[in-house]
């Protein structure tokens, strides 16, 4: 009969049950003549959601892996521009828009590692957009800072410098350990 299965393998001793009657015995634990099966597939849940938190436990670790590097790295960069009225050598301030350009082509090669090292490998341009608005919220907040002033010029050494970093990142990376697109994935067109 339609809707009526044969269940030897779940323990019911080979009695016909209606989908509903199994649906009743699974979900709300009847106990009559019938063998409590949501107690027998309890340890199979734990096992599975033990095998979900260790899944997630190794996805944290290798997205910590990729990004920690440049999260790391912008927290040193809000912190430096955090720092009121700073008191640098001459050289560096004669220097400054070099000195925005090596301090954010740090976290270009950050970003280029991440890219790298994640599985998902996010777009170029979205990377490259992150570290140019990264770029612009450290310029506004500097306009709260005592002692430091926001400028167009800052802002563009540091574009200019997460973009050279960030491609300087993927062109070494590519040559020291190349990584293998995967088949029958949709790849981006930015690549």
């Amino acid at each position: 009969m339609l809707g009526e299965r044969r269940t030897e393998g779940i323990g019911l001793q080979g009695k016909q049950v209606s989908a509903r009657s199994l649906s009743h015995a699974l979900f709300l634990n009847r106990l009559g003549d019938r063998l409590n099966l949501a107690a027998d597939l309890k340890p199979l849940k734990v096992r599975r959601f033990a095998a979900n938190e260790q899944s997630k436990d190794k996805r944290l670790a290798n997205l910590m892996r990729a990004w920690g590097p440049a999260a790391a790295w912008a927290t040193v960069l809000f912190l430096l521009s955090a720092w009121p009225n700073p008191s640098l050598p001459s050289w560096v301030v004669a220097y400054d828009k070099l000195a925005h350009g090596g301090l954010y082509g740090v976290l270009g090669v950050a970003l280029g590692w991440g890219r790298h090292h994640d599985s998902s490998r996010p777009p170029h341009l979205t990377l490259l957009a992150v570290g140019g608005i990264y770029g612009a919220t450290d310029e506004w907040h500097q306009a709260f800072v005592y002692g430091r002033t926001p400028g167009w010029g800052d802002w563009t050494a540091d574009i200019v410098g997460v973009s050279v970093g960030y491609f300087l990142a993927l062109f070494i990376l590519s040559r020291i350990a190349p990584v293998a697109m995967p088949t029958g994935r949709n790849t981006d067109v930015a690549d």
